[in-house]
């Protein structure tokens, strides 16, 4: 059996790394955030310096930033996935309708215009009291 890497495949596996990079980065981040939450907590029950106190703090600020950025990005693409999965739903295949046919119904033509297309067409023969038309330079009849 061939591994053949369609577009589809390729794209369902891309997918999938995506979202495993993206749920273990949340939790990386859930870790973090918790470690330097705790660990400032822990420094501002000891009296640590306060400069310490406040990069703990910020630390973990920023990295509870990211987990809302991260966590965002995620719920949007798996609702975007989702969404795409319901959206393709099979309809059933639209009537087939011929176009020429309606126009030819909508068009009306006037009975002037049929006599002078079949006139020019050779189907009808002209009217008798009618001259033929001769040509001007050799008097020859058309």
């Amino acid at each position: 059996m061939e591994d053949d890497l369609t577009p589809r495949r390729a794209r369902m596996f891309v997918n999938a790394l995506f979202y495993a990079f993206l749920i273990v980065l949340c939790g990386g981040l859930g870790v973090i955030v918790y470690l330097t939450a705790d660990a400032a907590a822990d420094a501002a029950a000891s009296n640590a310096p306060r400069d310490q106190q406040r990069y703990l703090s910020y630390v973990s600020l920023v990295a509870l930033t990211l987990l809302a950025l991260c966590l965002i990005v995620l719920l949007w693409t798996v609702a975007r996935r989702v969404r795409r999965h319901l959206a393709h739903r099979r309809l059933p295949p639209t009537e087939y309708v011929n176009a020429w046919e309606v126009a030819g119904k909508r068009y009306q033509v006037s009975p002037d215009d049929v006599i002078d297309f079949e006139m020019e067409h050779g189907q009808l023969d002209k009217p008798e009291d009618e001259p033929e038309d001769e040509d001007e330079q050799t008097g020859e009849k058309q």
